[in-house]
């Protein structure tokens, strides 16, 4: 990973790449495509790096502003006593627990950490309408608890749904922004909380009113782990709601691959692929690419044809630049097969402005620094 991050300045730009890779490569895989470098070759590389960068660095850190900021008091006494009583239930020692629970509830019962308690005794009993309750009076007690928040925020998005069901844009506006506000308040909690993400993105889906900043908000929340995937398939359709088909496309298709999503979250996003007559064009389109059967693809993007006609226009766009991309990855190969190394570096070059995301980068970059060298040096 020290490779990775500090090879160069671009460290951060692979490192991001890296943690993508991972998601549908094996380890040595995605080091490999990153790096551009073949594994039989890591030993070498890494050492050579290792001895260039020996030198360490010290990172200062303010410790009596740390020790300044401490505040050491005693703990509430319902705080103490809820704990306990859950210590104790925990361990099995019901009656104990339920006896400390009814005295504390009899001396402090307008506690926040007593309400709380309360709540998720109603929960383990089903009573998710109590429970509601509860973690509310929690909140107008000053809880920081962001489970409180949480569990009224899906209340809410629960109360907005059609018949049951979660609809795109079609939840109730007065519901949804009480949850999203209550959401951010959790997430002010505590901000990598993956349950406050994925309601988020749940939030931003059903919401009638959307907005490009609601992407950075969700990006934050694609972390490694099931919960993270089910955010990453929120931002797939948010993207899909504001017109970013690239990222429509990329995000939906990483869900569908990573094994880290879901069963039930994989054939969510399936249904979702299999209904949109984009993604059907995609893979229509894709058979033929493979089958570089080129020149029957660009006829069916007109307005008029078939195809085309149930595509909007952003859409026929970004299907039109990935036939360019697929046009010029076989060229490259022809070129590369056939030696021609100073078409192929001006191509590859090319390649790299006019498609700085294709994921058919980083392998092309691996034979550019060959050809590269072909041709008597060179550095990029």
């Amino acid at each position: 990973m020290h490779w990775v991050l500090f090879k160069d300045d671009h460290g951060p730009r692979r490192f991001k790449q890296l943690a993508e890779r991972l998601r549908t490569h094996s380890a040595l895989e995605a080091v490999q495509e990153i790096m551009s470098e073949q594994p039989d070759h890591f030993k070498e590389v890494i050492e050579d790096h290792l001895r260039r960068t020996s030198k360490g660095w010290k990172i200062p850190f303010d410790h009596a502003a740390a020790k300044k900021a401490w505040s050491v008091q005693p703990a509430d006494a319902a705080r103490v006593a809820v704990t306990r009583a859950e210590l104790m239930r925990g361990a099995g020692l019901l009656t104990e627990a339920d006896v400390i629970f009814t005295q504390i509830r009899l001396t402090d019962s307008e506690s926040p950490w007593v309400k709380e308690a309360m709540a998720r005794k109603a929960l383990r009993e089903n009573n998710e309408e109590e429970a509601v309750r509860l973690y509310r009076e929690a909140i107008s007690a000053g809880t920081e608890n962001p489970a409180a928040y949480l569990v009224s925020a899906a209340e809410r998005l629960d109360r907005s749904r059609a018949g049951g069901l979660d609809f795109a844009g079609q939840g109730n506006q007065r519901y949804v922004d009480e949850a999203v506000e209550e959401i951010q308040k959790a997430r002010a909690l505590d901000p990598g909380n993956s349950t406050a993400y994925r309601l988020l993105g749940r939030a931003f889906y059903v919401s009638p009113k959307v907005d490009p900043s609601m992407v950075a908000e969700l990006e934050r929340g694609v972390f490694s782990g099931p919960e993270g995937e089910e955010v990453r398939f929120y931002l797939a359709l948010l993207s899909q709601r504001l017109g970013l088909d690239a990222a429509y496309v990329e995000h939906l298709s990483l869900v569908l691959e990573s094994p880290q999503s879901s069963a039930s979250l994989r054939e969510r996003a399936k249904r979702i692929w299999k209904s949109d007559p984009f993604m059907a064009a995609i893979e229509q389109l894709q058979t033929l690419a493979d089958a570089q059967r080129f020149d029957e693809i660009r006829p069916q993007l007109e307005p008029q044809a078939r195809m085309g006609s149930r595509l909007t226009a952003s859409q026929r766009a970004y299907l039109l630049s990935w036939l360019s991309e697929q046009e010029a990855i076989e060229e490259l190969k022809r070129l590369y097969q056939d030696k021609r190394w100073e078409q192929f570096k001006t191509r590859a070059e090319t390649f790299f402005k006019e498609h700085p995301k294709s994921p058919a980068v980083s392998g092309l970059r691996a034979y550019y620094e060959r050809v590269l060298q072909h041709l008597g040096g060179g550095q990029h």
